[in-house]
């Protein structure tokens, strides 16, 4: 059947500057047959290392087996991953002055710390804020050998200052503390204060988690801190961190050229929701994932259909990647770029698909990251865009598996037709994908590679947004972003429920213009104010509502 769909469809080619553009014709039709599947509640949303997800990946797999894609990892199409899914605990108990503290109530034990049957200690070490840093001196206890081997108190706040040109949001949480405290090897460690808190709830959320060689609990209430430093204390702690298997499905298209172009997708989602990671609020429900992302996972599978179909037209081989794990933190893409079954010199830029199955039919905006990642970009993605609008990101960083190329130096660019009010909710489903739209976007990324010149890789360039200033928040406005909207300000495209927006009285079709004393010009801008907030802050929000300007008052 697929032989005879693909023998009446028309191939045009057109000169340019590089080459012959290629145009395609992707069946928008074999587009729903994935989808169909892939976003049934069959798959219960397919979260990584679950069954449901083993499915998926054996669904794609069988595509790319019907297409000829050499299976090149370990001569199979599976390339299997660890990661750390969740905790158990066994019998847990804090004692101070033979009283016994309520776990979850008065402390919780850090999952990924080591197990001690019984850790029993005089006094405990207070080294205040734990940070090992000059600008910070007078702030700090000195981290000295007299705390090797012994039970610290690390206050997990962050130092108050004056000075402006003093930034210490680097240390904000416990990892980068812990780095130099670790070198001490205390026997134990235990935190308090800071803006997070670090309960079970955390951990649930929390997936890719890294062994501490020593028992660490966090004390929610401050009041037993300076009895820990004048008594001492008991700790038994037991907790067994869960590792979990998902696995990237990756199939090679070999044309015997020198490069190779890597095309990706990830199949994974979020389940029943259990992770933490959804926006819907209520009982459980099936997360099928229709947009995010069996649309570009559907799309990668009818790619690898056109290419295998076409292969003398392209002079690249082609390495297709549905990655697992990517809800989970990029977890997937992460591994392979570090376990590659092709040489990394031999990859010339990678391609990513996440979310391209709402195409809006009036406005026809379709969004591509990471521009900046390569000159060539910029030359060419206008030239040929099939009637879409093309908003255009140099960044090389963003929240999908592009970023783990570009970590990699490899040029990459990411396609994305834009956020909605069903993401990472439950209503996120087949009836609401736009077959046509994505076969669109599906040529225009085809038509793409054939402007690029296959005798040498791209050229990679480092984008300017990438440096070490990357916000880091504390809190969340809980607003849907409209992404495409460039007429100053940024515009909300939907407003989560519960969260400080809403609470606020902010609307979908607000404009916001200023948050607090800080302009919000653009996404950046909004993203760079959003990071200067804690929990507890009370600003004003400026905001556009049709005609009008507005004084929102909100708190975090």
């Amino acid at each position: 059947m697929r032989s005879s769909l693909f023998s009446i469809f028309l191939i045009f080619f057109t000169l340019n500057s590089i080459g012959q553009v290629i145009e395609s014709n992707i069946d928008s039709n074999l587009l729903r047959v994935h989808l169909s599947y892939l976003a049934s509640d069959k798959l219960h949303g397919r979260m990584t290392g679950s069954k449901d997800e083993k499915k998926a990946g054996n669904y794609i797999a069988k595509q790319f087996k019907k297409l000829g894609l050499e299976p090149i990892v370990s001569h199979t199409y599976f390339q299997p991953f660890e990661f750390h899914f969740g905790y158990n605990y066994g019998k847990c108990y804090v004692k101070i002055k033979g009283k016994e503290l309520e776990i979850e109530k008065d402390y919780d034990v850090f999952p990924e710390s080591e197990s001690t049957d019984k850790l029993e200690f005089k006094y405990a070490l207070d080294v205040n804020f734990g940070i090992q840093d000059s600008s910070v001196k007078h702030y700090d206890f000195t981290l000295s050998p007299e705390i090797y081997q012994q039970v610290l108190l690390v206050n997990l706040d962050l130092p108050k200052t004056d000075n402006p040109h003093q930034n210490y949001e680097k240390y904000e949480g416990y990892t980068n503390r812990l780095e130099k405290i670790l070198l001490y090897k205390p026997s134990g460690i235990i935190l308090y204060g800071g803006q997070n808190n670090y309960n079970r709830e955390y951990f649930r959320k929390y997936n890719n988690l890294t062994k501490i060689p020593c028992p660490v609990i966090y004390i929610h209430d401050k009041k037993w801190i300076q009895q820990f430093k004048m008594y001492g204390g008991v700790i038994s702690m037991h907790s067994n961190v869960v590792e979990a298997k998902g696995r990237n499905i990756v199939g090679f298209l070999n044309n015997h050229k020198k490069y190779t172009v890597v095309i990706g997708a990830h199949y994974d989602h979020l389940g029943m929701g259990e992770k933490g990671n959804s926006l819907y609020k209520g009982p459980p429900q099936i997360h099928n994932g229709a947009d995010d992302n069996a649309s570009g996972t559907s799309s990668l599978i009818e790619m690898a259909h056109w290419l295998s179909t076409h292969k003398n037209m392209y002079a690249y081989n082609f390495l297709f990647c549905a990655f697992s794990g990517e809800e989970l933190g990029l977890l997937g893409s992460n591994y392979l770029t570090k376990h590659l079954p092709i040489s990394k010199d031999s990859i010339s830029f990678m391609f990513n698909m996440d979310m391209v199955g709402r195409l809006n039919p009036s406005t026809k905006e379709l969004a591509i990251s990471g521009t900046g990642t390569s000159p060539i970009w910029d030359s060419i993605i206008e030239q040929k865009t099939l009637g879409l609008k093309i908003k255009t990101s140099a960044s090389g960083m963003g929240p999908s598996d592009h970023s783990s190329f570009y970590i990699q130096d490899i040029p990459a660019l990411h396609f994305f037709t834009g956020t909605h009010p069903d993401y990472h909710k439950p209503s996120d489903d087949i009836e609401k994908i736009n077959f046509k739209g994505m076969a669109l976007v599906d040529n225009y990324i085809l038509g793409l590679l054939s402007q690029t010149n296959p005798k040498k890789p791209l050229v990679f360039t480092k984008t300017k947004s990438d440096s070490s200033q990357t916000p880091i928040f504390k809190v969340t406005l809980g607003i849907i972003p409209d992404y495409f909207y460039d007429k100053g300000g940024l515009r909300i495209d939907g407003v989560s429920q519960g969260k400080t927006a809403e609470k606020a009285g902010l609307k979908a079709g607000d404009i916001i213009l200023k948050l607090g004393d800080f302009n919000t010009t653009d996404i950046n801008d909004y993203m760079k104010a959003l990071s200067q907030f804690r929990k507890g802050d009370e600003i004003n929000i400026k905001v556009k509502r049709g005609e009008k300007e507005l004084i929102i008052p909100a708190k975090f």
